[in-house]
């Protein structure tokens, strides 16, 4: 991941706006936001939408790469989510391949049509469910692989005891059937209205020569300002209204699959795979899997430190991307 993460933020340095970085502020405290939402599946697992496809058809693949990237630090350093061991494969996962997928599969589906026309929004759903689907594909390609690649002597895992035979179908099933489908809604509601209310900040909207009926297109040019700040506070009121029903992800019961600790594991496949007790005490994370073991297990308490860790979360992702869009677009001023 680390010439990725060189070469987008090289792109982001050459290309940011100043109007651009509340969006890019946004979509990182969007995407640490929407994976709190966690989904229960009739199969005993949960998982949850990720919305880096939506940021990358919004703001570009390259700016997805580093908000989605920067959200899953600060979950993995702070709440222990998803883990310091995994973090180059997450990334890879949910920052790279669902943004990369999801934007050139909008693109194809999109042509040329104009930028609020039906077909954009059902290609940015079709994209949003492909792109997901397609990261599940490969981080079940990720995890199969390692009985291979890791195991004892007499052929004992390590890590994962399931081999790609059962980690693939998994994976891909229970996302294409549930979690890439809530991606795929979030993903058209989103883009349609930012598409009807503000399309000028829709990557390469002018470079693809589209043409639309949208509000900024056809409203006097001081109007756009004002169209702009209505935008930005009715996303501001969305992702408030997210924040508050955070703990709706608590009530999903279940482990995501292939999240498992080593005692689960010892349920499920009758072993507890020696190297995950060894990497477990590499970070001990200050709230870990968004809980306080000081506070009691009731649903108010859980609910209370859930909306806690949302908020600082929220408030971290955004505020990098302040200060870092802040910095980069001040030296892009000063080199012109």
């Amino acid at each position: 991941m680390i010439p990725i993460w060189l070469y987008a933020g090289n792109r982001l340095k050459r290309y940011l706006k100043s109007r651009q970085v509340p969006y890019l502020a946004l979509a990182a405290a969007f995407a640490f936001i929407i994976m709190m939402f966690n989904l229960p599946t009739p199969f005993g697992s949960t998982g949850h939408a990720v919305g880096s496809g939506l940021i990358a058809i919004i703001l570009g693949p390259w700016v997805a790469v580093v908000t989605v990237s920067v959200a899953l630090l600060i979950q993995a350093l702070l709440f222990g989510d998803g883990g310091i061991t995994a973090f180059g494969a997450n990334c890879f996962n949910m920052a790279v391949v669902i943004p990369f997928v999801a934007f050139y599969t909008y693109s194809f589906i999109s042509g040329k049509t104009k930028i609020t026309s039906n077909r954009r929004i059902l290609g940015a759903g079709i994209s949003g469910w492909l792109g997901l689907t397609a990261a599940a594909g490969v981080a079940g390609f990720e995890m199969g692989i390692q009985p291979l690649l890791e195991h004892t002597a007499d052929g004992v895992p390590i890590y994962m005891p399931y081999g790609l035979a059962i980690t693939v179908p998994a994976m891909v099933l229970e996302h294409a059937l549930f979690f890439s489908i809530v991606e795929a809604i979030i993903t058209a509601l989103a883009f349609g209205y930012i598409a009807r209310t503000d399309p000028t900040i829709i990557f390469n909207y002018k470079g693809r020569g589209e043409e639309t009926k949208g509000a900024i297109a056809t409203a006097p040019a001081g109007n756009e300002v004002q169209l702009r700040g209505r935008l930005l506070r009715n996303l501001l009121v969305v992702l408030a209204i997210l924040i508050i029903a955070v703990p709706v992800g608590l009530l999903a019961v279940g482990t995501a699959y292939g999240e498992w600790g080593a005692g689960e594991l010892k349920l499920l496949a009758g072993f507890a795979p020696a190297g995950l007790g060894s990497i477990s005490s590499l970070w001990a994370a200050p709230i870990p899997d968004y809980s306080l073991p000081s506070l009691g297990g009731t649903f108010l308490d859980l609910s209370l430190v859930y909306w806690l860790s949302a908020i600082v979360g929220v408030i971290l992702s955004a505020g990098a991307f302040i200060l870092i869009g802040r910095m980069l677009t001040r030296k892009a001023a000063q080199k012109e």
